[in-house]
């Protein structure tokens, strides 16, 4: 019960509150945003997409961003280290592969979790998402990578020093699913037979390339 509560209060304000320039002002006011990041680090872990999808939306409004970085919860702990924690246990509830401090362990996956793994990929029409394209709605990392492109990158406070080895990775998310996705390109061509022209196969070959030296990058970083 208290569940659909929790729920239908948070979709009331995505739906009477976001958009409204009048009506999101009054919510900041009364310090709606500090209670959103209040309930996203108490409640249970099947909400936090919704949460984080409406405090995504509220955070087109600038206004909205000095309340996101201001905010302390429980032990001061701060906006942006709830993000990167919520962003490890979703990686670990997926089955994403990391070094013991949390960094990137294979280079040519830096995303993927063993069941999209394991899904594999296979030629599908055109109109049907692949699974790089689907994992991207089947769990939070697009989400937490919307919110930290509004709060930046840099000089956040309250971050330890694992938050920073997880930024390196939110920061780079981008990058990486779209090298998920042209891997899947090169995979399906290759399975339906079909040989691209020179200059698009050596297109395909520089992009490969530049997704996994990014990836050792961000690796060397960590």
């Amino acid at each position: 019960g208290h569940h659909k509560l929790l729920l239908a209060a948070v979709d009331t304000v995505w739906c009477a509150v976001v958009g409204c320039y009048v009506t999101e002002d009054y919510f900041l006011e009364k310090e709606g945003v500090f209670l959103l990041i209040d309930l996203l680090e108490t409640c249970p872990r099947s909400m936090h997409n919704l949460i984080l999808g409406c405090l995504l939306d509220l955070s087109e409004n600038p206004k909205t961003i000095p309340h996101i970085t201001a905010w302390r919860g429980v032990g001061d702990v701060s906006a942006p280290h709830l993000l990167c924690k919520m962003w490890r246990e979703d990686e670990q509830d997926i089955g994403v592969p990391r070094e013991n401090n949390g960094a990137i362990a294979d280079i040519q996956k830096p995303l993927m979790g063993k069941y999209q793994e394991r899904q594999g990929v296979t030629s599908l029409p055109t109109h049907c998402p692949s699974q790089a394209v689907v994992d991207v709605s089947e769990n939070m990392r697009a989400k937490i990578y919307g919110l930290f492109c509004k709060i930046g990158f840099i000089e956040l406070s309250g971050i330890t020093t694992e938050d920073h080895v997880t930024l390196t990775i939110i920061e780079h998310y981008l990058d990486f699913k779209l090298g998920e996705v042209w891997t899947e390109v090169v995979s399906e061509l290759e399975q339906e037979q079909v040989r691209p022209i020179t200059p698009d196969r050596e297109a395909l070959e520089v992009i490969t390339r530049t997704v996994q030296d990014r990836a050792q990058h961000v690796q060397d970083v960590q």
